[in-house]
């Protein structure tokens, strides 16, 4: 059986933030796990083609797609609730040991980081759905508390990089953060989490198939992918995202592009080895898989590799 039968655990009455669908939270041989359902499209402002997204696989592809790569990120697993596809994902955090997203750690006030913001920042730093790039790079720079996390520069863009690649336009300022340590008020990374905006979750079944019957559809799907992030309020699309000149973003793409040429294999191997269905409850279609892979590989191949060995050469 590929799916876990979520049924007749024990709810630990946890409640859990973000908007991307309904959360349980439920006890797994003691520790605590949160279930993500699919969430309803009826409310969104543009209409989609499918009465629910596919989120709970797509949080399970995106966060494995970080595993198999090397990166820390929240354990992930595909199964049944209600007789619903759904996602489990292990709380990483306990009663010493919360997360602050960055959405709480930007508020933090400091002289200097304050000044920088109101002298660099023409447009908004708060928006619910995207994240301010201007205001981003200040923060990584001057802000005490991500000042104080080892790693924490690279970790964001290398999640940028990789975002593109997944296509999660989705890592607004509440998904992603640090972990506080409430015995001696230090912070360290948080594992990469909230992954369920990755490989096109609200695209339906026909929407995939027209999308791979052409050279053409599939490359302007695949080129034409936005991010989540924005400069003076205009969201970048990925081919933006490269071409800024930021020496950080250039460290990324040195060190992710050899990540993905040397495990896009077992990427492929994953994606392939979901089934695609099991006890009559749709998973991924073979259309699907073929959208997933060809897209991934026209961003690598189109996007990402030349942006590699240009700096490789500059280097």
């Amino acid at each position: 059986m590929f799916l876990k039968d979520f049924n007749g655990y024990e709810e630990n009455l946890q409640l859990y933030g973000g908007n991307a669908g309904r959360k349980l939270g439920i006890n797994i041989n003691g520790e605590n796990w949160l279930l993500k359902f699919p969430k309803s499209t009826r409310n969104l402002t543009t209409p989609v083609n499918i009465s629910y997204t596919t989120s709970p696989l797509s949080e399970y592809l995106g966060s494995h797609v970080y595993k198999i790569l090397g990166y820390k990120v929240h354990d992930t697993e595909l199964g049944l609730k209600d007789r619903k596809l759904v996602v489990a994902c292990k709380d990483f955090t306990d009663e010493k040991h919360i997360l602050k997203e960055f959405r709480e750690i930007k508020n933090y006030y400091n002289d200097k980081l304050e000044n920088m913001l109101e002298v660099s920042i023409t447009g908004s730093d708060d928006d619910a759905h995207y994240t301010s790039l201007d205001a981003l790079i200040i923060h990584l720079k001057y802000n005490p508390i991500l000042q104080s996390v080892e790693g924490c520069t690279e970790r964001f863009w290398d999640c940028a990089v990789i975002d593109g690649i997944i296509n999660n336009n989705d890592r607004n300022n509440g998904n992603w953060g640090l972990i506080q340590d409430l015995d001696d008020n230090t912070y360290s990374l948080a594992p990469i989490y909230d992954n369920g905006g990755s490989f096109n979750n609200k695209l339906s079944e026909k929407e995939f198939s027209n999308r791979i019957s052409s050279e053409e559809a599939i490359q302007k799907s695949a080129l034409n992918t936005v991010t989540s992030y924005a400069l003076h309020d205009k969201i970048l699309t990925y081919k933006k995202l490269l071409e800024l000149g930021n020496d950080d973003l250039n460290a990324s793409v040195l060190r992710v592009y050899p990540l993905f040429t040397e495990r896009f294999g077992g990427i492929c191997d994953l994606i392939d080895s979901i089934p695609d269905q099991e006890n009559e409850i749709a998973i991924i279609s073979k259309p699907q898989k073929e959208f997933y892979i060809r897209s991934m590989k026209l961003r690598i191949e189109q996007m990402l590799k030349p942006k590699y060995q240009t700096m490789k050469v500059e280097v």
